[in-house]
């Protein structure tokens, strides 16, 4: 992947962008598209796409010479001149403008679809800026189209203006990570990992030398490392072969003669005895508050929720996460009164994506200056448990993230970062911009392959390969309606609030993924479009099972923040995910059906043993499993 800080290096690979000569390099229906003198910013000509058919896709494509191995960043200007789609809801935009690729053979390879970019810059009225960012592209690559367009059953007209395609600088080493928590460690193994990225049309991974150089206690050590099929690179090393204080951690790329291609740095720090800090987390990816092992159950809420806190707190929740707080100290105080932590949200506030009304930020300084403010003012809280500092952010945000989380870390020792992410490469792409990556598949409801239910348990798996579980693991489970956001939605996708099998089912799944908190969304969503609606009865019976779903998980956090040593699942049926723990000796399994239907089938053990399992649909069993030595063999069946 491809680090959003880049330089741009060229603005000329879409000639004609503006469409002043015409439609050059422009493939469309004329019966949809034409240019108008007039039509474009500033009285120029633009590129008027008119569709009055609603059940006609109106596609107009541009191809685009691009080179194999490199990342490009699209963007554009849209005008909106009365746009109508009944499916969509009021605020959303139905316009679709997006980068396709092919391979050398034709068949399609990916599909990056530009945003609407939110900023505090002048622009004329009606208009949009979109941006979107490719993936790097393949070796193999034949063709890429640039398509403009609006969502089928849109009518109306839009304009399309400025059109530009450029291209990134390579950077050929992404990322570099380690395995210790905050990079800081005094005792036993610490791995150390980078993800490169070579322009496969330049470089061979045969011929590429790679070696991590570390501070040694004796002087400089340098290990040398292979690349994997994937780009990344990985040693271990002994801490106490490590210089003690903070060094340079650096990976280094080489090619066959000697020259170099590439490094970067990383700062880690070797101590001689665990910090003490309020909020914690060991080896085993549990968090560690004010000195004892915390399972976080919660949800998010609002700032205005504070209200409502009793309400809250009838439940089995020991945190959540309002949005909304403004920096002041006295703000937290409610929720320490109650006993319950808080994750502290400052995920807006970034260049041209999500900003509070009335911010102005418009440089990385205005960014900091946004996040320092909270620093000062929140972090001494004995109700602070988390920052919050990412919201689905987009892969062109990816140097912020890391710029915001290096901020926290320097600021607040005491407390981790936690990022939220849709897509499951990002908690790769993102790797050294949190502490903290929580997944937030919400499948109720949801279109596409996002509808499985399954995905409470992908998600985080994909998650865990992805940060190679060198960060921790929370999860986001749906615990709310999407035609709240999506009123068509529920004739289009059955979408509705998830039963209490549905949210139970999808916090366990999680949990047998390796998640070691729930944060789901959303408490003030519940209050708002039901008891706030009139809506008492639906409210008591939904509250009833949310409440219901994590009580369940809470109920089980003795078990579940146990760290006996256990045998790990090492093979399972298709459609279960599964967990083990073992407690006084105990030993436990936790077996979750991802799916509708009844499912059986045999989970392997690391000991070698076996356990039968047969589960209802969205079926859960939590069971003892009787120690008979590496020949045992168990049976389980939905509680």
């Amino acid at each position: 992947m491809f680090t959003a800080g880049a330089f741009l290096l060229s603005a000329a690979l879409v000639v004609n962008g503006g469409f002043e000569d015409d439609i050059k390099g422009w493939n469309f229906d004329r019966k949809n598209f034409e240019v108008v003198s007039g039509a474009g910013i500033s009285g120029s000509r633009g590129f008027v796409w008119t569709n009055s058919n609603p059940s006609k896709l109106v596609i107009a494509r541009r191809k685009l010479e691009l080179e194999p191995g490199r990342a490009y960043r699209f963007e554009c200007w849209v005008k909106n001149d009365g746009l109508v789609n009944a499916k969509t809801k009021p605020g959303d935009k139905p316009t679709v403008v997006s980068i396709e690729l092919y391979d050398d053979k034709g068949k399609f390879i990916c599909m990056t679809g530009a945003r609407a970019v939110v900023d505090n810059q002048k622009s004329e009225a009606g208009w949009t800026r979109y941006r979107g960012t490719t993936p790097i592209t393949p070796s193999n690559l034949g063709e890429a189209l640039f398509l403009f367009y609006a969502a089928k059953g849109t009518t109306g007209t839009q304009v399309l203006d400025c059109v530009e395609v450029t291209a990134l600088k390579e950077v050929p080493i992404a990322s570099v990570f380690s395995s210790a928590y905050r990079d800081t460690a005094y005792t036993g193994k610490v791995s150390f990992a980078a993800k490169c990225v070579l322009n496969p049309c330049r470089y061979s991974l045969s011929s590429v030398k790679a070696f991590f150089r570390f501070a040694g206690v004796d002087g400089a050590m340098m290990v040398p490392v292979e690349i994997n099929g994937n780009g990344y690179v990985r040693t271990e090393v002994d801490v106490s072969d490590l210089a003690r204080g903070t060094h340079g951690v650096e990976i280094v790329l080489k090619r066959g003669d000697g020259s170099l291609i590439a490094s970067r740095k990383m700062d880690f720090t070797r101590v001689d005895r665990r910090p003490s800090r309020k909020v914690d987390f060991d080896k085993y990816g549990r968090a560690i508050v004010d000195g004892r092992a915390f399972f976080p159950i919660g949800l998010y809420s609002s700032r205005s929720m504070v209200e409502r806190l009793d309400i809250y707190c009838q439940g089995p929740f020991n945190c959540i996460l309002p949005y909304g707080l403004s920096p002041d100290y006295r703000e937290l105080d409610p929720y320490h009164a109650k006993g319950i932590k808080v994750i502290v949200s400052v995920h807006t506030d970034y260049i041209d994506y999500i900003a509070r009304k009335g911010a102005k930020i418009t440089t990385r300084e205005d960014e900091h200056a946004f996040a320092e403010r909270y620093l000062k003012a929140i972090k001494d809280h004995p109700a602070l448990l988390a920052w919050y500092i990412a919201d689905e952010l987009p892969p062109d945000k990816i140097e912020n993230l890391r710029e915001r989380n290096l901020l926290f870390r320097a600021g607040d020792p005491d407390h981790p970062t936690l990022a939220v992410f849709d897509r499951v490469d990002s908690p790769a792409d993102f790797i050294e911009g949190y502490d903290i990556v929580a997944m937030d598949p919400y499948p109720i409801g949801n279109a596409g392959g996002r509808a499985s239910i399954a995905n409470a348990s992908i998600y985080p798996e994909a998650a865990r390969a992805g940060m190679w579980d060198f960060r921790m693991l929370w999860q986001v489970p749906q615990t709310f309606d999407w035609t709240w956001y999506r009123p068509w939605a529920a004739k289009d996708h059955g979408a509705r609030m998830p039963t209490f099998e549905e949210m139970r089912n999808m916090n366990w799944q999680a949990v047998a993924s390796g998640a070691n908190g729930l944060i789901g969304w959303w408490f003030a969503g519940i209050v708002k479009h039901l008891e706030g609606k009139g809506k008492t009865q639906e409210f008591n019976k939904v509250w009833e099972d949310v409440k219901k779903a994590y009580a369940e998980v809470a109920e089980k956090t003795p078990l579940l923040l146990s760290v006996e040593q256990a045998p790990r699942v090492s093979k399972l049926p298709p459609d279960i995910s599964a967990r083990t723990w073992r407690k006084d000796g105990i030993l436990w399994l936790l077996a979750v059906n991802r799916t509708y239907k009844p499912v059986s089938g045999v989970i392997a053990l690391s000991d070698g043993s076996t356990v039968d399992v047969s589960l209802e649909g969205l079926g859960v069993v939590f069971t003892k499993i009787q120690e008979r030595g590496s020949q045992r063999k168990d049976s389980a069946a939905s509680m």
